[in-house]
């Protein structure tokens, strides 16, 4: 769910499209200039149950990010026919130290309560780490898959800059778009999951292939936002190196998914990473940066991206392998490669994650 659709191909439609969800929002910067925002329309959210709904109790923030979390995660979870509960490894806005609100370690018993889901908290994860959270867990997701005994794992993620605290924040350093910025990003609002499964017969297909999502690369940017290190985009880089080292195939890379906001910072990274490793992308290899749509989704970039990978096989893009990757604020980079599978070489499958469903 995002600002420019309610469910995963309407997303990806409107991707394609190129449409818009940028709005002038009722917040403000502090030169008094409305700040160009991408929002969830309030009716396409359902109601939170009234012990959620109480004044004080959850602030509009974690509201919000609860009541787009339960649409997303219903249409990613419509697919499972266990009958135990699965985890869910979620990835969280970031818990910054200069905000007074912190992000509810409980917010997964909430989400199980609201939605009604079989998710079980108890084996459930948060990960705080931006952008490249989902990233980040799907290389958790894995050990759940491959060393415990789970059949199907859910991971995702959500998050919204309806926060007057982080964008006042942002708007001092010069960050939000608004009139008069010329370097700002549109913050946004979102939640997207992917259902992974390590059995071939439950995972979403298309008439020939298998849709897999490869171990990811999980690197460390030195010279991060808030560093005083020199940056190089070396972080970048190496979680470049890593996804594409665990390619099943020769194939190249034809499309790569973005995290890239509009924000000219992060363009050096891209071109040091995509430099080092010309040799695994086609020559007309094309980026897609759907913040330009969607606006910048926080946590929920990760998700969403994978969602429009899926989408664009199963809408009938050639069966050719994507990558994919976030990049946080801080210092947490991750990338991982999409694999369409040969439905014929299934049986040789050992250790890959198939998506079995997603949404966003």
């Amino acid at each position: 769910m995002t600002a420019i659709g309610g469910d995963s191909n309407m997303n990806y439609h409107s991707v394609k499209a190129g449409i818009s969800g940028y709005q002038s929002a009722n917040y403000f910067t502090q030169s008094d200039e409305h700040i160009s925002m991408a929002l969830v329309p309030e009716k396409a959210l359902p109601p939170l149950l009234n012990e959620f709904n109480v004044r004080g109790e959850l602030s509009f923030r974690v509201r919000r990010i609860l009541r787009m979390c339960h649409v997303a995660a219903e249409e990613a979870m419509a697919g499972f026919t266990g009958k135990t509960a699965i985890p869910l490894i979620f990835a969280t806005p970031t818990n910054e130290v200069s905000l007074s609100e912190q992000f509810p370690a409980r917010f997964i018993h909430y989400l199980a309560k609201q939605t009604g889901l079989p998710i079980d908290p108890r084996i459930s994860r948060l990960i705080g780490t931006g952008r490249s959270g989902v990233l980040d867990a799907l290389a958790l997701a894995l050990r759940y898959l491959y060393e415990g005994d789970f059949e199907s794992i859910l991971i995702g993620g959500g998050d919204s800059y309806q926060h007057t605290e982080l964008l006042a924040a942002l708007d001092k350093e010069a960050r939000i778009l608004a009139p008069g910025v010329m370097n700002g990003f549109a913050p946004g609002e979102g939640a997207s999951f992917v259902l992974l499964t390590r059995d071939p017969s439950g995972a979403l297909r298309t008439e020939t292939h298998l849709l897999s999502l490869r171990p990811p690369g999980v690197a460390n940017e030195p010279g991060h936002l808030f560093s005083n290190e020199p940056y190089r985009g070396d972080g970048l880089a190496q979680a470049f190196k890593q996804a594409l080292a665990t390619s099943a195939g020769e194939v190249k890379i034809c499309d790569i998914y973005s995290s890239m906001n509009g924000e000219q910072y992060w363009a050096k990274e891209y071109g040091v990473a995509r430099m080092r490793h010309q040799d695994y992308f086609e020559e007309a290899a094309t980026l897609h940066h759907p913040a330009d749509c969607y606006g910048d989704l926080g946590a929920a970039t990760g998700a969403a991206l994978i969602n429009l990978a899926v989408q664009a096989q199963l809408n009938g893009q050639p069966a050719k392998p994507s990558l994919i990757y976030c990049s946080s604020d801080h210092r947490c980079r991750a990338a991982v490669r999409f694999e369409p599978i040969s439905v014929a070489s299934v049986q040789a499958l050992q250790s890959t994650p198939l998506t079995r469903h997603v949404s966003s």
